[in-house]
């Protein structure tokens, strides 16, 4: 099966762009959660998002072309395990590394409990023993957050959702990266002097992973070195550069 036809199985709606490629060109097919800020569609409906922007221009480096198709994050997954696409950013980690080629690390975050600013200090999840903690579903936030059992896990669908439920006192607390959380804050225009970083759970790596068990090995090289050629003249850390101090940035305005 040509890359193209793969990619037009995956994307049935970019169906027509890809009946006019050259049946030479070559094709790196990515799959982008549909989580915001990572990926969602703009008001035209097309892909757009951090990671949408950084497929598009890993294409116009390398001069391959790229579909890029949004998915819920579990299904991204899905979709590398079984080489149904090329490439898709993943939170690093061994269940990632074992259907993935890491390429390349795209961005370091902070992993962030906040809550309210009424909500009083806290040492460690145990101290919010009984209470509402919110996720993104599908997301992993290491092991201090995934192994407790103390506090009550209640999954969303995204930020967006997770910060408005926080600000109706539906839920004592959100966790996210720091990047959801600043993009989260801005996309819903809330105060963020409503909300303080209660806890900081840990880090997390964001990495581009090539499929283990997709057999375009070929787009390996020229992805990878323009992942590069994105680090090296400070690109890669514009596209993903948060304002203020870490565990607090997201919290600028």
């Amino acid at each position: 099966m040509s890359p193209t036809f793969r990619c037009l199985l995956t994307g049935m709606g970019l169906a027509l762009a890809v009946s006019l490629a050259s049946a030479s060109e070559p094709v790196a097919c990515f799959s982008t959660a549909e989580v915001p800020p990572w990926g969602l569609e703009d008001p035209q409906g097309h892909p757009a998002g951090l990671l949408s922007v950084l497929a598009e221009r890993l294409g116009k480096i390398s001069g391959i072309r790229i579909i890029n198709n949004l998915r819920p994050y579990p299904r991204t997954i899905d979709e590398i395990r079984k080489g149904k696409v090329d490439f898709a950013v993943m939170f690093a980690g061994p269940s990632s590394d074992s259907i993935g080629l890491p390429i390349g690390v795209v961005t370091n975050m902070d992993i962030i409990m906040v809550a309210r600013t009424s909500h009083p200090k806290v040492q460690s999840l145990d101290n919010m023993a009984g209470e509402l903690v919110g996720y993104i579903r599908g997301s992993l936030y290491g092991k201090a957050f995934e192994t407790n059992t103390s506090i009550n896990k209640i999954p969303v669908l995204d930020m967006g959702q997770g910060l408005r439920m926080l600000s109706a006192n539906r839920i004592t607390g959100m966790v996210g990266t720091d990047q959801a959380l600043y993009h989260g804050l801005k996309n819903e225009r809330i105060n963020p002097l409503m909300f303080q970083p209660l806890l900081v759970l840990g880090s997390a790596q964001a990495v581009l992973y090539f499929s283990r068990a997709s057999s375009n090995k070929a787009l390996i090289e020229p992805i990878q070195s323009a992942l590069q050629t994105m680090r090296e003249t400070g690109e890669l850390q514009d596209l993903f550069a948060l304002p203020g101090k870490p565990a607090e940035h997201f919290m600028a305005h």
